[in-house]
């Protein structure tokens, strides 16, 4: 029987790593949809002009995922290396953090929370992997991992390494407090073994690294961020149930991200069955906690993409206990692993095909340019003529475009730019020798010659 289990065991262990195999295989497939899309367009472009690391808005988290294109960048690979090497750099920090917790800490149930919070609902955020919250939220079940290893956090260092992971928890986004305080409570309530005061200091730091965070490492995104969601809360009151945000949650979440509901329902029903009432409403108050607090800072949730992101700590409120308190008592029988065998096969096919419209995009990217007139390199359309729901989001247009050119054509590079208003930035269409996007104007001598040759011109209007 010991021999048995201990065969499930690894199996589901191996299981996990073939899953973290599976989306490491498609980040190299879908390397372009992935790297040519938004932030890590921006980024990649900033990356290969200032031949250093890219941390914005203080979120150091940001800068692991980059040392792999960075490295290819010093070693003088093609543009097409640095921006797979980008891609895949995701899943590979995602199976580093899985074999850190499961065969270093010696925790396959939150390993395979892991598993599931880039399976379960994950759908447009696979291709759009850059959001320090998902390294954020997957670095934290590290963090637990290692509190679970030593609850009594008597040594020095596992004092030492608990502050310090609270510290890099902090920086990786401004929201991951809320699912670590999550997790403090629950683990908390669950585990003897951490009631006592070292356990008690880990909230009482990270509240004061949030404090001198807010302090000294204020920015003008999270501030503006901060700016909106309290405007809205006192503009609005009390009228936030009124927010479309909630509507397009409900049929999001039926359409797309029906792991998050039935991970709710199988979950609330597990502790009514129990009765265990405080947990129940443990998780319930942090679920519409959290959702209330998103659609008062986003009340059209505009992007799918970006709110898709944003919902990601619902997985961790809902998972990890079904995890911990349902699968783990059976984690010996074969049920368990046929059970998230085909739980994450099927959501590992729905990723795979959803690279579509990722796809098309960049198709719809490059056909624009190519009916620009013979000689042009700059082009730039209004926003009004451009399908946005193909396009998707329009600001990164510019250095998307540059990239995905200049990797089909390395010695004539060409760039499109969509403007909200064509005639606010009129006067720019007559400089020669300047890359605009739309965020800031560069001059040529600004580009690193080596990957982007965009030559002279000025900027046409595509008809």
């Amino acid at each position: 029987m010991k021999a048995e289990t201990s065969r499930q065991h690894a199996r589901l262990e191996h299981l996990g790593y073939a899953v973290f195999g599976a989306l490491l295989l498609l980040a190299a497939v879908f390397y372009r949809e992935r790297a040519l899309f938004t932030d890590i367009a921006y980024q990649t472009f900033l990356l290969i002009n200032d031949g250093g690391l890219q941390v914005q808005v203080f979120r150091f988290g940001a800068g692991v995922v980059q040392v792999l294109p960075l490295l290819a960048l010093k070693l003088g690979a093609p543009l097409w290396a640095i921006s797979f090497s980008y891609s895949i750099s995701f899943p590979l920090l995602y199976l580093l953090f899985y074999w850190l917790i499961v065969r270093f800490l010696g925790n396959p149930y939150l390993g395979w929370v892991l598993v599931f919070l880039f399976t379960l609902t994950i759908y447009d955020g696979f291709y759009w992997p850059s959001s320090e919250q998902q390294q954020g939220l997957a670095f934290l079940l590290v963090f637990w991992a290692f509190v679970l290893r030593f609850p009594a956090l008597s040594r020095w260092w596992a004092l030492l390494a608990a502050a310090l992971g609270i510290v890099a928890l902090a920086f990786y986004h401004p929201l991951i407090f809320i699912p670590f305080f999550f997790l403090w409570g629950y683990f908390g309530w669950q585990e003897k073994a951490l009631r006592h005061w070292r356990f008690l200091a880990l909230a009482v730091f990270m509240m004061m690294v949030l404090g001198l965070k807010a302090q000294l490492a204020a920015n003008w995104y999270d501030s503006n961020k901060y700016g909106v969601f309290f405007a809205n809360l006192v503009n609005d009151f009390p009228n936030y149930f009124q927010y479309p945000s909630h509507q397009k949650f409900l049929q999001h979440s039926l359409y797309y991200w029906y792991g998050l509901p039935i991970t709710l329902l199988l979950l609330t029903g597990f502790y009514v069955l129990k009765k265990r009432w405080a947990l129940l409403a443990w998780v319930w108050a942090f679920c519409l906690g959290h959702l209330m607090l998103l659609h008062i800072g986003s009340p059209n949730a505009t992007y799918r993409f970006y709110a898709e992101v944003n919902y990601l700590p619902l997985i961790i409120y809902t998972a990890l206990p079904l995890v911990l308190e349902w699968a783990k008592p059976a984690w010996g029988r074969p049920l368990v692993f046929y059970l998230f065998l085909g739980i994450v096969g099927l959501r590992l096919i729905a990723i795979g095909l959803h690279h579509r419209p990722y796809t098309q995009r960049m198709e719809w990217l490059a056909r624009q340019m190519d009916r620009g007139p013979a000689g042009a390199n700059r082009y730039f359309l209004p926003q009004h003529q451009v399908p946005m729901d193909t396009l998707i989001i329009e600001w990164g247009t510019a250095y998307e475009s540059l990239l995905l050119s200049a990797m089909e054509h390395p010695d004539s590079a060409q760039t499109l730019l969509v403007l909200p208003d064509a005639g606010q930035y009129s006067e720019l269409f007559d400089a020669e020798g300047t890359f605009f996007s739309g965020l800031k104007r560069h001059d040529l001598e600004e580009l690193n010659p080596r990957y982007f040759r965009l030559g002279e011109g000025r900027y046409q209007l595509l008809e």
